[in-house]
């Protein structure tokens, strides 16, 4: 009788090791529920995971949530950081399947970011992340709005081409060279646009001219003209606005700051790719014809280049000439050989150069 019950319980496990199966291979799939098509500055992406076991994150140059699930549908929230550097960039994030027999199954998620840059135009222009926070253009806009046509005489118009100067043998005064309509020229310098082109409107006046901070203008969709203090944070110093009863301390911490000669300058945004160009403005209907003299710099590359530009900005100020607005602008003399940049104020009827400034995302 004993024996009969053991030769049953060894038939009865027989049977039972027979019928345990291996667990089912680790599958899953993880997918965008949107375009992948991600701008340099980052975005939020949903994706769907579908697995039929435990599954987890283990390796990630994003932030995804959550981190780990069951079987089943559970939707990921991906962030992408926006692209800091001078080239496109891949980020990626690894998720492993385990089933019940700790067998295991790995996906890799790749998401690529572009370098910065906004095609406007016809054109893409550079852009570059600066440790103000920001993402500027790393180059001056050249864009035509629709019906307008580029003037090369400074008392018509409202947009106008760069220009060079020159200083003839005998004189000691600089005229005119060349105005530079060619292409290459165009992109490298820009255009010089009044104020009421750059903002869109068809005068700046005093009902308008403190209305204007912030605001697109001719800026691509996303971008905009940079507001004063915008500017200060760029170049660190400025004189006094509106509402100020003298000019704030100087941003030692500004981008465009060199701690050697104690001012922003113009040589600085070179070494770091803002690339502030000396191209001159269009005063009272005439191009400008202040000059850089080998006296006044020691950046070889800028003498006989245009010693006063503006670059605008958005906020107005009160003058007793009537409204006018920010503008960062340039200086060489003995002491600011390397081309002085600070915020100060621009007549709205001078033709200048326009750079614009990502918008918060």
């Amino acid at each position: 009788m004993i024996m009969k019950k053991s030769l049953v319980l060894v038939l009865a496990l027989a049977v039972l090791g027979a019928c345990t199966k291996p667990a089912p291979a680790p599958e899953g799939t993880i997918e965008s529920k949107e375009s992948v098509d991600v701008p340099f500055y980052g975005t939020t992406l949903k994706y769907t995971l579908v697995s039929n076991c435990d599954w987890k994150l283990t390796t990630s140059t994003v932030d995804v949530t959550p981190v780990k699930g069951s079987a089943g549908t559970t939707e990921l929230s991906v962030v992408i950081p926006g692209n800091r550097t001078d080239a496109a960039v891949k980020e990626s994030f690894t998720v492993v399947f385990t089933n019940a027999d700790a067998v295991t199954a790995e996906k890799v998620v790749e998401i690529n970011v572009p370098a910065p840059g906004v095609a406007y135009g016809g054109y893409t222009y550079g852009a570059k992340y600066f440790s103000d926070g920001n993402y500027w253009m790393t180059e001056n806009l050249h864009y035509v709005p629709e019906g307008v046509s580029v003037s090369e005489d400074p008392k018509n118009g409202s947009v106008w081409y760069p220009y060079s100067l020159e200083v003839k043998e005998g004189s000691t005064k600089a005229t005119v060279k060349e105005i530079l309509k060619d292409d290459a020229s165009v992109a490298k310098f820009g255009l010089l646009y009044s104020a009421a082109q750059a903002f869109g409107v068809e005068a700046i006046n005093k009902d308008n001219y403190k209305t204007l901070e912030g605001t697109k203008g001719i800026c691509p969709e996303g971008w905009h003209i940079p507001s004063r203090a915008e500017l200060f944070a760029l170049c660190g110093a400025s004189n006094k606005f509106d509402g100020e009863t003298s000019a704030p301390e100087d941003n030692t911490s500004a981008v465009l700051w060199d701690p050697e000669v104690k001012y922003g300058n113009m040589a600085k945004s070179f070494e770091i790719g803002f690339n502030f160009y000396p191209v001159g403005v269009v005063f009272n209907g005439a191009y400008n014809t202040t000059i850089v003299a080998a006296s006044k710099t020691d950046v070889e590359e800028f003498v006989g280049m245009n010693g006063l530009s503006y670059m605008l900005g958005s906020t107005g100020y009160t003058a007793n000439s009537g409204p006018q607005m920010s503008a960062i602008m340039s200086t060489f003399t003995d002491t600011y050989k390397k081309g002085r940049l600070n915020v100060a104020y621009a007549n709205v009827k001078n033709g200048v150069s326009v750079r614009c400034v990502l918008d918060k995302k």
